[in-house]
C-alpha cells in the first residue's frame, strides 16, 4: 500500500477508534452516575422488561456495563496502538459489539413507540456496520 494510502486508512482508524470510544465512554459514565435515572422507569415501567428478575434497574445495569466493555474495547485497540499496526482485532470486536448495542437501543425505543429515536439507533446502527465493513476490506487488502 503507497504511504499517502496507508496514512489515510490510519488517520480514519484512528478517528473511528476515537468517535467510538467517546460515544461509549461517556455513555457509559452517565449510566454509572446515575444508575437508577427517573425518566429510564417512566420509560419502561409499562413493559415486560419491568418484570425482569431485578426489574429495570438489573436492565439499566445491564446497558451501563455493556457500554463499559465495548468503550474498553476500543481504548484496548488504541493503547494496542491498532490504528498504527493495522491488525483491529479489538477495533472490529468493539465495533461489533456496538453494533448489538444498537439494536439494544433500537429494540427498546421500538417498545416505547419512541420511534424517532430508533430511527437514529438504526443509522448508528448502519453507519456501524459500513464502518466495519470498511475496517473488515482494509484489513483484508493489507494481507493481500
Amino acid at each position: 500500500m503507497s504511504t499517502p494510502s496507508r496514512s489515510s486508512h490510519i488517520c480514519q482508524q484512528l478517528a473511528i477508534t476515537l468517535f467510538y470510544l467517546m460515544t461509549f465512554a461517556l455513555g457509559a459514565r452517565v449510566k454509572w452516575l446515575d444508575l437508577h435515572p427517573a425518566w429510564f422507569e417512566a420509560q419502561f415501567k409499562s413493559t415486560w422488561l419491568a418484570h425482569l428478575p431485578g426489574g429495570l434497574g438489573s436492565v439499566y445495569f445491564s446497558l451501563a456495563l455493556i457500554e463499559t466493555i465495548v468503550g474498553l474495547g476500543f481504548l484496548v485497540s488504541l493503547l494496542k496502538a491498532e490504528p498504527f499496526n493495522g491488525r483491529n482485532v479489538w477495533l472490529k470486536l468493539s465495533l461489533n459489539g456496538s453494533l448489538f448495542i444498537f439494536l439494544i437501543l433500537a429494540y427498546g425505543s421500538r417498545l416505547t413507540e419512541k420511534y424517532d429515536v430508533a430511527g437514529w439507533n438504526f443509522l448508528y446502527f448502519v453507519g456501524t456496520l459500513l464502518i466495519a465493513w470498511h475496517i473488515q476490506s482494509q484489513t483484508h487488502n493489507e494481507k493481500s
